[in-house]
């Protein structure tokens, strides 16, 4: 029912970690022809606006992310506002991804995350070629021409904490009129799909992620494999949200 402009969801008490910078991670569906962007706040203050593209239906759920400032410890309020008259998407679940402090502690402390970037344009490559053309990338470039069912990035000594589930959060962009799906295998074995939905362009970045099993330490190998003849995205960057 985000049916109009300046309706909200306002998270509260969420945990920033150690503060600075926070992933918000949004599971959301939408079946409309166009986006449904939202505004977020943080704190009070304007952080930016996720994109909210349509997913193939109103029960085809999907994600979004942005990357926020957040401040220490669990007082952090997070406002998701509707930004038109054509409403927002529905919403089932934020997840955040927070960098925490490893100062050691006489007592023991739960589980928290931290957060690694591994650039595209550095990993192995299988088809696919590292281009400069469209702006925005993050790093020296990103990986293009991933034209061909098969065709495929390695990300190799990928670090997944203390192990068991790892979010992927991939920073993407393509122009096509429709999904470009790629299936993820993690230590050689089948881990899902990320369904890559259209950008506004090949410029237009966006980000698409899917949770995977992990090992613990810096001994994981992400492989990210083009599905169908259509071909796959550009790929700038991959995060990796991790359990430590």
């Amino acid at each position: 029912g985000m049916k109009s402009k300046g309706f909200y969801i306002e998270f509260r008490n969420v945990d920033g970690g150690s503060g600075g910078t926070c992933l918000l991670n949004f599971r959301y569906a939408h079946g409309d022809s166009a986006a449904r962007p939202c505004g977020i706040k943080v704190n009070g203050n304007d952080a930016g606006d996720v994109t909210f593209l349509p997913t193939a239906g109103w029960g085809d759920w999907q994600y979004d992310s942005i990357r926020v400032p957040c401040n220490a410890g669990s007082n952090n309020t997070i406002r998701v506002i509707v930004l038109t008259s054509q409403g927002g998407p529905l919403i089932d679940a934020m997840e955040v991804a927070a960098t925490v402090s490893t100062t050691p502690t006489m007592q023991p402390t739960p589980p928290q995350t931290h957060i690694d970037q591994y650039q595209a344009e550095d990993q192995i490559l299988s088809g696919a070629t590292i281009r400069t053309k469209q702006s925005g990338y993050t790093g020296t470039g990103y990986v293009g021409g991933m034209k061909s069912k098969g065709f495929y990035i390695e990300f190799r000594n990928v670090d997944g904490g203390s192990g068991g589930t790892c979010l992927l959060n991939f920073r993407y962009a393509h122009g096509d009129s429709a999904a470009r799906p790629c299936g993820i295998k993690v230590n050689g074995n089948d881990a899902g799909d990320v369904t890559f939905l259209p950008t506004a362009g090949w410029g237009d970045w966006q980000y698409d992620s899917i949770r995977v099993p992990c090992n613990a330490g810096s001994n994981n190998t992400i492989r990210v494999i083009v599905l169908t003849s259509q071909g796959g995205p550009s790929i700038d960057v991959m995060e990796v949200a991790a359990t430590v």
